[in-house]
């Protein structure tokens, strides 16, 4: 039983490692012409409309035009002309290749850099970062541990260091303890 889990987090990990990763959905289908509804993953909505390549499923790549009209998004994607044929990506994820993204400032990540870091007290670990979720008010940390799970703010009171290259997030000291 132990293995699978083992099993589990090493596909996960190898997911994370793909040149590309997750920044919007398809939603569901708009007016005549195979335009379809965009839900978002950016931390402001609006930074998807800087791009166009995206992939589907991480296989196809796709040409988007993107438009913002009464507060949503929509798109329409290139050779898609009709309500039936835009139907096919409601539900579908929409990738981003890295290689498109902006270089960040130190101490700024992307949430798919967090997720499945080792995460570690005082040089001990203690779990992994599950998901990286934000609630409006800022960003948390999911972290699962053996004995069940953490949320953890993602600010740097309580976050020491975090070491990408070794894929390693150090919890301070002052608030958590092993």
């Amino acid at each position: 039983m132990v293995k699978k889990n083992n099993d589990n987090r090493q596909a996960i990990n190898k997911k994370a490692k793909q040149k590309s990763i997750v920044v919007a959905k398809f939603g569901k289908t708009f007016g005549l012409e195979g335009k379809l509804l965009i839900h978002s993953y950016f931390t402001s909505q609006l930074d998807i409309l800087n791009f166009h390549k995206f992939s589907v499923d991480q296989k196809e790549e796709i040409l988007i035009k993107l438009e913002k009209k009464n507060k949503k998004i929509y798109a329409k994607i290139t050779n898609i002309e009709t309500v039936e044929e835009a139907k096919v990506f409601t539900g579908k994820l929409i990738f981003l290749n890295k290689k498109y993204l902006p270089k960040l400032k130190p101490n700024q990540f992307y949430f798919s850099e967090l997720e499945q870091m080792n995460v570690l007290i005082d040089k001990k670990k203690v779990g992994y970062v599950k998901h990286v979720y934000n609630h409006g008010a800022g960003e948390y940390l999911e972290i699962k541990c053996e004995n069940g799970e953490l949320l953890v703010p993602f600010n740097f009171d309580h976050i020491e260091k975090i070491n990408p290259k070794k894929k390693e997030l150090y919890l301070s000291k002052k608030y958590y303890e092993i």
